[in-house]
Formats: C-alpha cells, sequence, structure tokens
C-alpha cells in the first residue's frame, strides 16, 4: 500500500514484523521506500526528513531526488541501519548565522561544531548519477568570518558519527560553512567519489586575504579503517586532513586544487590526550593552485610546542603522541608553495618569535614514514619559521626532544625556481635517507 505524510510519500508492501537484532543489521527491502518531496517556498524540510528516516531508516530506502532542492533550517541527527539514503537532490543550510552560532552539535576538538550528523551502521548514502549532496550557503560564512581562523560557530555540513561499515558516494559538496566532512568515532567508512568546492564571491576581500580558510574537504578524528579514493577539492584549506587517534586509512587518487594540501595534524594540542596517527597510506595526489587561491604546501606534518601557552582552538599545547607507518607515493604538485615538510612547533596565539623559543619542547614524535615518486615543483616562498625567514623545497625539522626517525625518500624529485639559490632540504633532529640534508644553520 501507499500513503503520505505530509510530503512524505511511503510505499510499504507486504512489509511483516520488523526485528531490532542488535548484533544483526536489518536486511534492506526495496518494498520499503520512502520519498521525500520538498514543501516549497521556505519551508524548513528536516521534519519530513526525520519522518521519512524514522519509517524507513531501519532496513529501508529514503530517497531525496534531483532536481529538488530541500531547506534545512535546522541541525538534525540521521540514524540509519541497513538501509539506504539516496540524496540525488540537494540539501540547502539556511544562512542564518545567529541560529548556528547558537545551535549546533558541539565537537570536542578546538570548539568546532556540526548541523547535520549521520549515525548507524550497515548503510549507504548515494548522490547517484546528478552527484545530488550539500549547498552549505557558505558564502554568508565566508564574509562574516573575513578570514579568521577558527572562528566558533561556523557548523561543518557533514558529520559522520558513531558509524560502523558505511559508504558514502557520489556527492557534491558546494561552498561548506566550514570543513565539509567530518569522519568522527567511526569505523569501516568509505567515501567515494566527491566533489567539494568553497570559492569566495565576495570580492571586497582584500588582495592576499583567504576568505575560504577552514573549508578543509574531509578531516578524520578518532577513527579507524576508513577509504577516501577518487575526490576534486578546490578551496582555501586542508584537502584532507588527519587528526588525533586517525588509523588504519587509505587515500587514493585525489586532486586538490588551492589551500595547504594533504595535512597530518593538528596534533599534539590538548595535554592530557595521546594523539595517534598511523598506517596512513597515500597515493595518486594531484597538486595545484586554484584560480582563486595559491597551493600554499603540498603534503605537511604539524604538531604543537611541548608546554601549553592559551587556549583552544588557536592555541594550547603540550599534548602528546606519535605518527608512524606512512607511505606517500605517486605524487605531482604543481607550482606549490612548500613541497614536504615538518613543523613540531605549532602555536597559533603565539607570534613567530615567541613561539620559536619552544620548537625543541615537542615531544611528540614522528617515524617509519615513506615518501615514493613524488615529482613537480615549488615556488620558494619563504615562511616564518621557526624565527626566521627560511625557504625550502623540503623541510623535515623535528624537535630535540622528539627526534624524526626512519624517513625514507626514493624517486623524489620536487624542483625550485631557476634562479634560485638558497637550501632545497632542510633537515633538524632527523634520521632522512634518500635526501641530501641541510643543516638549518647552513
Amino acid at each position: 500500500m501507499t500513503f503520505s505524510i505530509g510530503k512524505i510519500v511511503v510505499t510499504l508492501l507486504g512489509l511483516g514484523a520488523l526485528t531490532d537484532a542488535a548484533a544483526t543489521a536489518p536486511t534492506r527491502r526495496a518494498d520499503k521506500t520512502c520519498t521525500v518531496i520538498p514543501r516549497g517556498g521556505d519551508l524548513d524540510d528536516v521534519p519530513n526528513i526525520l519522518a521519512a528516516v524514522d519509517k524507513c531508516g531501519k532496513g529501508g530506502e529514503i530517497r531525496l531526488p534531483a532536481p529538488y532542492v530541500y531547506n534545512i533550517k535546522q541541525r538534525f541527527t540521521t540514524r540509519l541501519e541497513g538501509s539506504k539514503l539516496e540524496l540525488g537532490g540537494t540539501l540547502r543550510f539556511s544562512d542564518d548565522i545567529t541560529y548556528w552560532t547558537n545551535n549546533h552539535y558541539e565537537f570536542d576538538f578546538q570548539n568546532q561544531s556540526t548541523a547535520w550528523r549521520v549515525m548507524g551502521s550497515d548503510y549507504t548514502v548515494d548522490g547517484g548519477k546528478t552527484m545530488g549532496g550539500i549547498d552549505g550557503n557558505g558564502q554568508a560564512w565566508y564574509t562574516y568570518n573575513k578570514g579568521q581562523g577558527n572562528r566558533y560557530g561556523r557548523p561543518i555540513p557533514l558529520h559522520i558519527f558513531k558509524s560502523q561499515r558505511a559508504t558514502f558516494k557520489n556527492l557534491s559538496i558546494r561552498q561548506p560553512q566550514f570543513w565539509a566532512v567530518l569522519v568522527d568515532t567511526s569505523s569501516r567508512i568509505t567515501l567515494d567519489n566527491f566533489y567539494v568546492n568553497a570559492t569566495n564571491h565576495d570580492y571586497t576581500a582584500s588582495s592576499g586575504s583567504n576568505y575560504i580558510t577552514n573549508t578543509d574537504g574531509i578531516d578524520t578524528y578518532r577513527s579507524d579503517k576508513i577509504t577516501i579514493k577518487n575526490w576534486v577539492y578546490e578551496g582555501g584549506d586542508d584537502c584532507v586532513a588527519f587528526k588525533g587517534n586517525s588509523t588504519n586509512i587509505d587515500v587514493e587518487n585525489i586532486s586538490c586544487y588551492g589551500g595547504p594540501g594533504i595535512a597530518f595534524g593538528s596534533i599534539g594540542q590538548y595535554p592530557d590526550r595521546y594523539d595517534i596517527i598511523e598506517n596512513i597510506t597515500i597515493k595518486d595526489i594531484k597538486l595545484q593552485p586554484s584560480f582563486q587561491y595559491q597551493m600554499k604546501s603540498g603534503i605537511y606534518f604539524k604538531s604543537w610546542i611541548g608546554e601549553t601557552k592559551g587556549t583552544p582552538p588557536n592555541g594550547g599545547g603540550g599534548g602528546t603522541g606519535h605518527v608512524k607507518n606512512v607511505t606517500i607515493e605517486d605524487v605531482d604538485m604543481k607550482d606549490v608553495g612548500y613541497g614536504i615538510y615538518v613543523n613540531t612547533c605549532l602555536n597559533y596565539q603565539l607570534s613567530s618569535d615567541e613561539v620559536s623559543k619552544y620548537c625543541d619542547t615537542s615531544t611528540f614524535s614522528f617515524s617509519d614514514m615513506h615518501f615514493k615518486n613524488i615529482k613537480g615543483n615549488t615556488l620558494a616562498k619563504s615562511t616564518s619559521y621557526p624565527g626566521e625567514e627560511i625557504t625550502f623545497a623540503i623541510s623535515l625539522l623535528c624537535s630535540k626532544k622528539a627526534p624524526c626517525k626512519d624517513l625514507t625518500f626514493d624517486d623524489v624529485d620536487i624542483k625550485l625556481p631557476d634562479d634560485y639559490d638558497g637550501p632545497k632540504v632542510l633537515c633538524a633532529n632527523a634520521d632522512v635517507d634518500g635526501l641530501d640534508c641541510e643543516d638549518l644553520d647552513g
């Protein structure tokens, strides 16, 4: 039989009783389908989406078809068990900054927040051939933020939370308010064929400003066995970033246009936490500037200083942990500011001169990291670390308290400008094989 609730069309054919066995995911049934049609105008579509999930989110299928646009005017959580969410349409988040600043889900890292949480197990979210997904209405946030880092209240539109054995595929996220995707406290998650674009259209922005800061493509946190593949990212921040306790992650076939590239961190910010990033494989990566923003760096590792100075999100430090068993191969860089670097001297609240006093205090360790077949060019841009202007193609400046161990480079050729006569590879407190290191002090 078929019936409707508001604008939800529900089809239930021959349904028997549903069982709720905790250890067994419900079998998906093709005859249990809920299709949501937008209410129209400026009306909020969240209540009807949640009603559809309530009826078909366990063992069924929820359809939000193209070409519909759904107004998202409140935070919401969808719980899916053995089901499929077809997101051929677009979830358009409101640009009500006052609402979102005061109504969001708190995220236990740097005082961040999220807007849509997806929870559950054995489920699929599929944008289909149209690559449906999310319109974050991010321009309102970019103008409001004006390049300020980690401003409170900017919500992450897609928060994969406490999920197991889930697949997200064929999705586009345009104009994300903050990071586009967060995978948090989850395991066995696949994210395949994503398009993420954060573009600033406020042309009052001053030259050199980055209004699209913090528009990461995807961040992982406290999660295991994650696959990220076939992504295109254009924006102004990390393309892919691994936060604390990210383990057993495979990243493949990623194109990054603009931003700092692939990030390990930040880590070691909280003195009461031991951060782990290990068993990471990255391959087939392309990095180059976009029409609107530079490719600031290629692949980098950043840990906080070993003493606590200030409070999160932009201050802190004193935490510890390790990054190990990392393999990065088949990378193509074009016009990148800095190619590969390790920075153990992080604190955004201190000036460059101040933070340089603590560069050797970090106890966070980096080891067993291997770089293979990495080609391209850097622009030899100068950066003030630590406390002086330096230039390089590769910089491996590790802490005296936690020297980097077993860093290998095989077939790595990152070219510098023809007229450049400065250092190519800087090393300190690092066990390096495959590179001719130059000491920071010359």
